[in-house]
């Protein structure tokens, strides 16, 4: 297992006074984590988008039960 893709995310610099949905973040590629958020994972495993976004909500649950609110 090895991580290879990476999606990283600069937040908007306003987020935290914007109204939810209304950020505009910038992203971008990467070879390393970079900026406020980063989602890495190994190609070979995440083929298609289903399986991201199975493993994407694992993660948000995650999140959850770590308090993020």
């Amino acid at each position: 297992m090895a991580q290879n893709t990476w999606i990283n995310i600069t937040a908007d610099k306003a987020v935290t006074t914007k109204t939810d949905g209304d950020h505009s973040h910038t992203v971008s590629g990467g070879t390393s984590a970079s900026g406020d958020f980063t989602v890495s994972y190994d190609n070979a495993v995440v083929t298609k988008l289903s399986v991201y976004d199975t493993l994407a909500r694992a993660a948000r649950q995650r999140a959850i039960a770590g308090g993020l609110k």
